[in-house]
């Protein structure tokens, strides 16, 4: 039997369909042959290997015991190995999912950073732009805000009012920087979440489907046991079976052997005890036979012993008939009769 390689592809091989009959699987296999041989091909230096890789291919798939071996292995393989390409894949996207989803969440940390950075720097702005008017409440009093020019009661002098009015102004450009610049890291964060929740579903998505085929993979696995238990099952039947035939076989044959031996050991000793009568009353029986054969034997005998069959033509005793074939005769008085009167003569 030809070795099985479930991972090569022997219906490739033939060019037939998984689904072909064996007169497809046969005219094929005569057709590339023909191409194939290496005698065919003196050129190639694989010649002698793809042929003998057809010819195998042809052995399994031509056998529906080898063939239906070979299906389920072949397909047991083609889908792990589809099945770990599937999953390769997929763990492949869930590590990059997971990448993004890190760097989204880095992102939002940083942005985060930078809106209370922001936050803090408008506080701080606010609270001076505070002290600046308490101050100048506290030195000018109401009068400093009415008339602003030159010295005031309060004793503020135009530099000074003049470098108030700087500081404002600088920090008003501050303020409305930093709010621009806070409402940029706010939008940015904003966008970087609806990234973060569309990744996180993603991620999700794939852990759901990894699930899925896990569940799947079990369920398989589980078809796959009860398949191989019930092939199993069979072949052990088939084997219980061809055993017990070969059992009834050689039983019968024993019984035939023992009833032959018996039949040819009871015949032996038929045909011993016939020549030992032949040889001992060979003479008067050749005298009673010559004298009158019609004459009866005239020593009483109750014919109750086993008559031995005669072959050849003889003249019933009894009925005075004669047989073509055989008689029987006495052993005791050697009286000679047809199969009827010798029961008759033993009384049965």
């Amino acid at each position: 039997m030809a070795h099985i390689e479930p991972t090569v592809d022997y219906y490739a091989l033939l060019q037939v369909a998984q689904t072909a009959d064996q007169a497809s699987v046969k005219s094929n296999y005569k057709r590339l042959a023909k191409i194939k041989h290496p005698d065919k091909n003196p050129t190639n230096p694989n010649a002698t290997r793809d042929f003998q890789l057809l010819l195998e291919a042809y052995q399994i798939l031509s056998n529906p015991d080898t063939r239906r071996r070979y299906d389920s292995q072949y397909l047991f393989n083609k889908h792990a190995q589809e099945a770990g390409y599937r999953s390769e894949t997929r763990e492949s996207g869930l590590r990059h999912l997971n990448n993004r989803r890190w760097e989204l969440e880095n992102k939002i940390f940083e942005a985060q950073r930078m809106v209370d950075r922001y936050e803090r720097d408008l506080r701080r702005l606010q609270e001076e732009a505070e002290m600046d008017t308490k101050e100048q409440a506290a030195k000018g009093g109401w009068w400093a805000y009415i008339w602003p020019f030159g010295a005031s009661r309060g004793g503020e002098t135009k530099d000074e009012h003049d470098d108030r009015r700087r500081r404002e102004l600088h920090r008003k450009a501050a303020q409305r920087i930093k709010e621009q610049h806070l409402e940029e890291q706010r939008q940015f964060i904003s966008c970087i979440k609806a990234q973060l929740q569309s990744t996180n579903c993603e991620i999700k998505r794939f852990l759901e489907e990894i699930e899925r085929e896990e569940r799947e993979k079990e369920k398989k696995g589980h078809r796959e046991a009860q398949k191989r238990q019930a092939e199993e099952e069979e072949r052990r039947r088939r084997e219980f079976q061809a055993q017990m035939g070969k059992v009834q076989k050689k039983s019968h044959n024993q019984s035939a052997k023992t009833q032959r031996q018996s039949s040819w050991t009871e015949q032996k000793k038929d045909t011993k005890m016939e020549n030992a009568r032949r040889q001992a009353n060979s003479g008067s029986h050749a005298t009673n036979r010559s004298t009158n054969p019609l004459r009866p034997n005239m020593v009483l005998c109750d014919h109750a012993l086993w008559w031995p069959r005669v072959d050849g033509t003889h003249l019933c005793s009894r009925c005075l008939t004669h047989t073509t074939r055989f008689a029987f005769r006495c052993p005791r008085c050697n009286k000679v009769a047809c199969a009827s009167c010798r029961d008759i003569l033993r009384g049965k």
